[in-house]
Order: structure tokens, then C-alpha cells, then sequence
């Protein structure tokens, strides 16, 4: 839980300001799936997509259910790449399609100097958890706010959590003849 930091506006009509009550999401690096030193193929990026979508499921399930978020009305996370401004497109690609938008961020001078040392920071995860993703040690990293607003959240995987649900579950009661 955490408090936006700045006003935004979701495509589906959901409107946060500075200061609401939001959701704060964090890939857990120790959890993620390990990069080969050969580079993330796509068998790498077939289980990130599985885990990512099962945590969607779960978080889905847990907003629907625990009345503690109640008065949140959207998630978001921060996503920094070292490389090429080419990957917003990419990005906002994925995203998209699993229910997020990319926002602009607005930076303050404080904010560019905290940037700067969370890049550091982010430098010896990387080299700690998967030093295979250390592709660029660039210092210099564009920063990316994804959201997604509780009512997409629920409508994409909340139903989806359903569906599994039901799907997966024995029948308990015999077929009548």
C-alpha cells in the first residue's frame, strides 16, 4: 500500500489523485525466473508470463475478497530498462495486454537524485539474483509507471481465477441418467 504520487487518469474512466490510497506492486527478484546466459528466450519469457499472470490471479482474488482495499481503486508499479527509448513501445505493448497503461512520470530534482540511487540499487540485484541480466551496466535507466485500475484487475483475472477454479474442481455430485 502506498499513496500516488502524483493525479492520473485510467482509459477506463478511473481517476486517482495525489495522495489516494494505491496498491504497490514489486516483482519479487529473488522469485523471478533466472535469465540464461545465453539470453531470455522464449521458454524464459513463457514462465515470466505464467508467473506474472498467476500473481495477477491471486492479487485479483485477494482485491475481491479482503475489504482492507477497499479503498483502493488502482495498482501501479515502476519498471526501469538500461537500454534503448525503443522499449516504452515494446512495454506499452505488454502492458496492455494484461490490463495495465503506462503513465508518464513527472520527476523532481529529489526525485532524479533517488532515481540515480535506485539504479544503483537495482545494478546489485541484478548481479546478486541474475547476473545474466546484466546486459548494460549503464547507470542511466528510463523509468516506467504501469497501472491498472482494481475494477480492469477483477474483470481480467478475477473471472479468469473463476473459470480455473471451476474448471479444475472434481465434480462431486454423479451425472444423472
Amino acid at each position: 500500500m502506498g499513496t500516488a504520487r502524483q493525479d492520473v487518469r485510467l482509459l477506463d474512466g478511473t481517476q486517482i489523485k495525489r495522495g489516494d490510497a494505491v496498491g504497490e506492486l514489486h516483482f519479487w527478484n529473488e522469485q523471478l525466473p533466472a535469465i540464461p546466459w545465453s539470453g531470455p528466450g522464449f521458454a524464459w519469457a513463457l514462465t515470466m508470463r505464467r508467473q506474472f499472470e498467476h500473481s495477477l490471479v491471486q492479487l485479483a482474488i485477494h482485491a475481491e475478497r479482503n475489504g482492507a482495499l477497499a479503498e483502493i481503486a488502482a495498482f501501479h508499479g515502476e519498471i526501469s530498462f538500461a537500454g534503448p527509448p525503443s522499449r516504452k513501445a515494446k512495454l506499452g505493448s505488454v502492458a496492455a495486454r494484461h490490463g495495465f497503461e503506462v503513465v508518464e512520470r513527472r520527476r523532481s530534482r529529489p526525485g532524479a537524485i533517488h532515481d540515480f540511487f535506485n539504479s544503483v540499487f537495482i545494478l546489485c540485484l541484478i548481479r546478486t539474483f541474475n547476473p545474466a541480466g546484466l546486459t548494460s551496466k549503464s547507470l542511466i535507466r528510463r523509468r516506467y509507471e504501469v497501472w491498472i485500475s482494481k475494477r480492469t484487475l477483477i474483470e481480467q483475472y478475477g473471472a479468469f481465477a473463476d473459470r480455473t477454479r471451476t474448471r479444475s474442481t472434481p465434480a462431486t455430485e454423479p451425472e444423472s441418467a
